[in-house]
C-alpha cells in the first residue's frame, strides 16, 4: 500500500495536470530533423525551421513554418533550399500528450532553381513536460513540384 501511495504521489508532482498542459493561444517553435531529398533516390539532408502558431477554434491551429535545408554536396558545396508553408494543425484531446495531424502548402526554392509550389501533410506527437512548453515529434510528407519526400523532425515550442 506504502509504494501504491508513493508511486501516485511521485506521479502527481511529476506529471503535469491535463488541464494546466496549454494556456497560450499563440506559439513559437524551433524544429530539426531530417528529410529526403526530393527527386533523389537515398539522398538524405538535414533541415531546420521556424514555426509560429495561433489558434483557430476547438482543435485548430493556424501555423507559418519556414524552413532551411541542406541538400547533397554538388560541386564541393551543399546546395541549400528554402520553403516557406502556411497550413492547418489539428491536435486531439488537451492534455499533457496530443496526437496531431496538419496539411500545409506553400513555396520552395533549392539550389539555384526558381520557386515551386510546395505542399505538406503531416502527423505527431505533442508532450507537455511544463506549462505552455511543448516537446514534439513530428513525421511527414513534403513535396516541391512534382517530387515528394518523407521527413522527421523534432520540435521544441513555447507558447505565449
Amino acid at each position: 500500500m506504502r509504494v501504491l501511495l508513493a508511486v501516485t504521489a511521485a506521479a502527481a508532482v511529476l506529471l503535469p495536470a491535463a488541464s494546466a498542459a496549454q494556456l497560450s493561444h499563440r506559439s513559437i517553435a524551433l524544429e530539426a530533423g531530417i528529410t529526403g531529398e526530393p527527386g533523389e533516390r537515398g539522398g538524405v539532408a538535414g533541415a531546420a525551421a521556424l514555426c509560429a502558431t495561433a489558434w483557430l477554434d476547438g482543435p485548430a491551429e493556424a501555423f507559418v513554418r519556414l524552413a532551411l535545408g541542406s541538400a547533397r554536396a554538388t560541386g564541393g558545396r551543399g546546395a541549400d533550399a528554402w520553403s516557406g508553408t502556411v497550413g492547418v494543425r489539428l491536435s486531439a484531446g488537451s492534455g499533457p500528450i496530443r496526437p496531431q495531424a496538419e496539411a500545409g502548402a506553400g513555396w520552395a526554392r533549392s539550389g539555384g532553381g526558381g520557386d515551386r509550389f510546395a505542399w505538406s501533410l503531416g502527423a505527431g506527437l505533442e508532450w507537455f513536460p511544463a506549462l505552455d512548453l511543448s516537446l514534439a515529434l513530428r513525421a511527414g510528407i513534403r513535396g516541391a513540384g512534382g517530387a515528394a519526400a518523407a521527413e522527421a523532425a523534432v520540435a521544441a515550442t513555447a507558447y505565449f
